[in-house]
């Protein structure tokens, strides 16, 4: 059961990265070719949380690939480094929220946590211990980057459904929820 569910979470996940970019109206495919060396990038991280499972999600892109995707660019790389450090915690932010919403339709109900950008840093030193990792490298416009998604699920029999459920409190993408 729990390779079923690694297996949805991963196609989930990676759905959602893609819906994310296309929104974004970058010109995304997945990366099938060797393994970027992507040492030296800013690592984008948020977390979330049910009482049956753990993510960590990571998202590692390179300056000029981040520069492209950026909402105000006009096409140059000439963005400050901490705006593009504040679009890094936006992606990662709404990376997390699209996938949140696909786990709501599997019965999967994760609070999130706060973005965070690190530099410097290994990713190997950022993923939680005991957790399954999958990644998963994209193409925008020439430029590689990595997404990286670590689950760890808290119980034996987790309330995951491998099958959609309409949920109607679920929210839809671009929904927003009040406090």
């Amino acid at each position: 059961m729990k390779t079923q569910i690694f297996k949805c979470i991963q196609s989930l996940f990676e759905r959602s990265c893609l819906d994310l970019f296309d929104s974004f109206n970058c010109k995304i495919e997945r990366e099938h070719g060797l393994k970027p060396d992507l040492s030296g990038s800013p690592i984008g991280v948020i977390h979330a949380n049910s009482s049956d499972i753990e993510i960590c999600v990571l998202i590692q892109i390179p300056y000029p690939a981040l520069a492209l995707s950026y909402p105000l660019s006009d096409g140059s790389y000439d963005i400050e480094d901490d705006q593009l450090e504040d679009w890094l915690m936006e992606i990662a932010n709404q990376l997390i929220g699209r996938f949140k919403n696909k786990l709501d339709h599997h019965k999967c109900h994760a609070q999130m946590g706060l973005p965070d950008c690190k530099f410097d840093m290994q990713l190997k030193d950022l993923i939680p211990e005991n957790s399954s990792c999958f990644n998963e490298y994209f193409n925008i416009d020439g430029e590689i980057f990595g997404t990286f998604i670590c689950v760890t699920l808290l119980n034996d029999n987790p309330g995951f459904s491998l099958e959609e459920v309409k949920d109607a409190d679920a929210m839809e993408e671009g929904d927003i929820e009040l406090f």
